[in-house]
């Protein structure tokens, strides 16, 4: 009730007229960022306690590494897949995501999900210490704000989305970077040493 009160009031621009307004005309509807995280946390720990539970292979509780491959479809494996395929047959595409929660549901249940939480915490905080102790590395840095400004991703997938999300874009880009200043360096130090025996660009 919280996330769709709040959700209905930010959809309205923070005007209370215009959201009782909206509410009259179009109904109360379910939050979409309640959908997007804890719905079908909710709907598949039902499904456990009925013992419902639809059977899953179990490389989906590896999914997320397989997305560190690049040009890959990473829809095989992926529990938001499965999910959909099971109870939105008719859908183009998964209506909702499965975080950390969903999927503890799927393999181990609240056994699981504060493994999950233990090992997420462990992650972040090796992370951010070995950041602060390497704060004068580019690499450090630059992992140290993509990982925060990803955090909130853990909530819909999980921390080794993130990381593998990380070692697929991140690292390239920094490789790349890394060879241009050094190239860049190379070629600065050849230039310094030409001068020295005499030649110069045009020459």
């Amino acid at each position: 009730m919280l996330f769709t009160v709040v959700e209905f009031y930010r959809g309205a621009n923070f005007d209370i007229d215009y959201a009782l307004q909206d509410f009259s005309e179009k109904g109360l509807k379910i939050a979409t960022e309640f959908g997007a995280v804890y719905y079908t946390s909710f709907h598949l720990y039902f499904e456990r306690l009925q013992g419902t539970m639809p059977l899953a292979d179990w490389r989906m509780l590896i999914n997320d590494f397989f997305t560190i491959v690049p040009f890959y479809e990473h829809t095989e494996f992926n529990s938001q897949y499965w999910y959909a395929g099971i109870f939105f047959p008719d859908s183009v595409v998964p209506p909702q995501t499965m975080g950390p929660i969903a999927d503890s549901a799927i393999w181990g249940g609240e056994i699981d999900l504060g493994l999950r939480g233990l090992f997420t915490g462990l992650g972040y905080g090796w992370f951010t210490r070995w950041a602060l102790r390497s704060r004068d590395r580019l690499f450090a840095n630059v992992a140290y704000v993509f990982l925060f400004a990803t955090s909130v991703m853990a909530l819909k997938y999980s921390l080794a989305y993130q990381i593998s999300q990380m070692l697929r874009t991140l690292i390239p880009a920094v490789l790349l970077v890394f060879l241009l200043v050094s190239a860049r360096l190379a070629r600065g130090k050849f230039g310094e040493s030409s001068r020295k025996f005499g030649f110069d660009r045009r020459s």
